[in-house]
């Protein structure tokens, strides 16, 4: 069953993809608990936005992830997604693409 209580930012109609994997609502929840690791520490290096339509705004990023304080072996990443306004001044994810860039 999925847990939508851990994940505020998604909302059903959310559409992700991680390493190129088509993620659902409840996978999306399903793969953040089960990651292996302890701390994660982002280190953006680039983070572009523009409007979308229906007041949403694209944002890409790129940087560096420091798993379990490891910084001598930072993992790039790239991310691309779309916010969009509910009620209430907050915001749901409604496309989110990830990507880790090893090599």
């Amino acid at each position: 069953m999925c847990e939508r209580n851990l994940f505020p930012c998604i909302q059903r109609g959310t559409a992700a993809i991680a390493d190129s994997q088509g993620l659902s609502m409840c996978s999306v929840g399903a793969v953040l608990q089960t990651l292996q690791f302890q701390t994660v520490q982002h280190q953006v290096i680039t983070c572009d936005s523009q409007p979308a339509k229906d007041n949403g705004i694209l944002t890409f990023v790129t940087g560096k992830l420091v798993v379990d304080n490891n910084a001598t072996t930072p993992i790039n990443f790239a991310q691309t997604f779309v916010l969009y306004p509910v009620q209430g001044g907050s915001w749901y994810v409604h496309h989110d693409m990830f990507r880790l860039n090893y090599g």
